[in-house]
């Protein structure tokens, strides 16, 4: 069984997400390119309206780019945490246009929140 961050996991989460409600409620309008970087390695997820298009490694091309240690996505994924407190907070970075993220960010918190579907199917090491 793959574990985060491998890409498989990524792909699991991939066809996950697919099928969450809150996914295809808040992010059916959303086109994006989104990089989860997890302790300086990264995938990329691309996002077109509610769909996901591709999932690949790396972070080239992506238009967000959501950064953090090992730890602090353990939390995220396995604690009672969201996207918007451990950014807050200064544990993760969210970088891209600031208007881009403002203006996505319902999209960026759902997306982050479908992780969490997936956290059982990735060990906690």
């Amino acid at each position: 069984m793959s574990t985060f961050p491998d890409i498989a996991w990524f792909r699991a989460y991939a066809t996950a997400l697919e099928t969450n409600p809150d996914f295809r409620t808040y992010c059916r309008w959303f086109k994006g390119r989104v990089a989860f970087r997890v302790d300086g390695r990264a995938c990329t997820l691309g996002f077109d309206d509610g769909l996901v298009s591709f999932v690949r490694e790396g972070m080239d091309d992506a238009e967000y780019v959501i950064n953090g240690t090992g730890a602090c996505w353990e939390r995220l994924l396995h604690q009672d945490q969201t996207l918007l407190r451990v950014y807050r907070a200064g544990e993760m970075d969210i970088r891209g246009k600031n208007t881009e993220i403002m203006k996505n960010w319902k999209a960026l918190f759902w997306i982050a929140e479908g992780m969490k579907s997936v956290a059982p199917a990735g060990a906690k090491e």
